[in-house]
């Protein structure tokens, strides 16, 4: 009997241990057995083929030629370049061991994974045993209000914090492709792609329906808020179940004119949830290119936290109680409030979070989540020294339950930017964009730079998302609104000012009195400060200490100040 040598997927202080073959062959027999394989014979198939592989020594033959021959029945002139099918089953294969392991297979006492970028899966013992708190707590100590000096909390040594980013980032470093986001695997969409049809004249373009149908699959497998079914060539939809949803398209292509229709139903009730008909000019672009952007805009419509899908799913959840929600409900809650920045919406969402980490403690997505609240708790409504603590303490436990999740990884980088720690900060933010450039949180990034003077890098981020996501939140548009400041080009800030559209918080009627104030429109720069004013009306007291809170650079706290002065309003300084 073989033993396998333990493979850690992240920092682990435990000592190694060898697995033995048997250990491995019952966990895959676990794994193939539970609900999430048994319900589609080829993806548990193909996983027994890849262990059976490597078990019997034989992983050096793990390439896509023999998979499709093997599993997938092709035939030997199979061309894995042309023909996508490994690669796709594949990330939906990572996604499904995902849900597993952040499902029924928590506890389990042998995880198995297959990185991306090899069909080689890895072995290893799980340390994600016990309980979270604990791990948390074991990483280290938690920050005391009295620690933080909070007038230079944006650049303070915060020694603890930074030990824990540096050992995700060397982790993040080492496995830097891989995937393995855990959400619960209640409350999320189940997306059913029927293979997408040819309505051309030429059948040389029902090849070009499969590719894009492929292509789709392969996107939205990154995210792990949605569970990917197919493409599949048949559907028979009176079997399909509430929750579930179908993905349906058909394209038509006349000369060097493309049009692409996809439409997404409620499969239990056949109501459209959302549609969208993509025109493309072949000439002005390569068809690969277009395959790609198509898929793309799909999957952000779909399956990106700021998606229109998505905020429907969020708008649904808002009509339960805060027990009734699942985790990825609540954490649809967050969102909601991101994308709306009022008081009302953060409570909403504070309160759900805390009832789920409740009782999914093991949800990373929900621990990061959380931790944007209290930090947002601490700079935008109350100034709270033990908020700001509480969103510390959150990213840590976040990031011991699982430090390659996209959330965690995005919160990350939000506290590291709020503590003053840029180089960790702009160190997470790379290896995101590199795995989700087109996610609407590569635009957050792209504020976030901003706001420490990096316009060059920033702003083609926002825009980007701008373009790609008609549901972007408005406060990307204080990246250009600062820009703009600086060049003293006040109409087009003021231009950004009225598009961040965030009446609940203080930061909308705040940047439209500056830029207001300073294009001398006194009248309506008095307006905007009423408006201000109602929300804080202590603003001239704490105004520079609020404003210190959120911003970076002292430059742009000293733009606002004067910008507010000239609006009539006397700051305390």
């Amino acid at each position: 009997m073989r033993n396998f040598e333990k493979q850690s997927a992240g920092p682990s202080k435990a000592k190694d241990k060898s697995i033995h073959e048997d250990e491995i062959r019952k966990q895959l027999a676990r794994i193939v057995s539970c609900h999430e394989f048994a319900s589609s014979d080829r993806f548990g198939s193909f996983l027994e083929y890849l262990v059976n592989e490597v078990l019997d020594g034989r992983a050096m033959n793990i390439k896509a030629y023999p998979i499709g021959l093997e599993v997938f029945d092709r035939d030997p002139d199979f061309d894995p370049q042309a023909d996508p099918i490994v690669r796709v089953y594949a990330g939906r294969l990572r996604s499904k061991l995902e849900a597993y392991y952040s499902g029924d297979g928590i506890n389990d006492p042998v995880k198995i994974e297959i990185p991306k970028g090899t069909y080689v899966p890895r072995f290893f013992r799980n340390d994600q045993l016990g309980s979270v708190r604990s791990v948390a707590e074991s990483v280290t100590p938690p920050i005391h209000p009295a620690k933080v000096n909070i007038a230079t909390f944006r650049r303070p040594l915060m020694i603890g914090f930074s030990l824990v980013t540096a050992v995700i980032l060397l982790a993040f470093s080492i496995y830097f492709s891989r995937e393995n986001h855990h959400l619960a695997s209640d409350g999320r969409m189940t997306i059913i792609i029927r293979q997408f049809e040819n309505f051309s004249p030429e059948k040389d373009n029902e090849y070009l329906a499969q590719r894009i149908s492929s292509e789709i699959a392969t996107e939205l497998s990154r995210f792990s808020n949605v569970r990917i079914i197919g493409p599949m060539e048949e559907v028979h939809e009176t079997e399909l179940s509430s929750g579930q949803y179908l993905l349906d398209g058909d394209l038509y292509r006349e000369d060097e004119n493309l049009k692409v229709h996809v439409t997404l139903k409620d499969a239990k009730s056949g109501v459209n949830t959302w549609s969208d008909l993509y025109t493309r000019n072949l000439k002005s672009m390569a068809m690969l290119y277009i395959e790609s952007e198509i898929a793309n805009r799909i999957t952000i419509s779909i399956a990106d936290d700021f998606g229109f899908v998505q905020t429907m799913l969020g708008k649904q959840a808002l009509s339960k109680s805060e027990n009734q929600l699942t985790a990825h409900q609540a954490l649809l809650l967050y969102y909601d409030y991101v994308g709306n920045m009022n008081a009302d919406a953060h409570q909403r969402a504070f309160d759900a979070l805390q009832e789920a980490v409740k009782k999914s403690e093991h949800h990373a997505s929900a621990w990061a989540a959380l931790s944007g609240l209290y930090m947002d708790k601490y700079k935008h409504f109350d100034g709270d020294t033990s908020h700001f603590n509480g969103a510390v303490h959150a990213i840590r436990i976040a990031t011991s339950i699982d430090p390659y999740n996209r959330h965690v990884q995005e919160h990350m980088a939000l506290v590291s930017f709020s503590t003053g720690q840029l180089d960790d900060f702009q160190s997470v933010a790379e290896k995101q964009l590199k795995l989700y450039p087109n996610a609407t949180m590569s635009g957050q990034i792209g504020m976030y730079m901003c706001l420490t003077g990096d316009y060059e890098r920033g702003l083609p981020l926002i825009k980007r998302v701008q373009s790609n996501n008609p549901y972007y939140p408005g406060f990307l548009h204080f990246g250009p609104f600062f820009y703009y400041m600086e060049q003293g080009d006040y109409e087009k800030a003021l231009q950004e000012a009225e598009l961040v559209n965030m009446p609940g918080l203080i930061w909308d009627p705040l940047a439209r009195t500056v830029a207001l104030a300073q294009l001398g429109k006194q009248q309506k720069a008095r307006e905007a400060l009423s408006e201000l004013l109602i929300l804080k009306p202590d603003f001239s007291q704490v105004g520079i200490e609020t404003m210190d809170r959120a911003l970076y650079l002292d430059t742009h706290v000293e733009l606002m100040a004067r910008g507010l002065e000239n609006a009539g309003l006397t700051m305390k300084r």
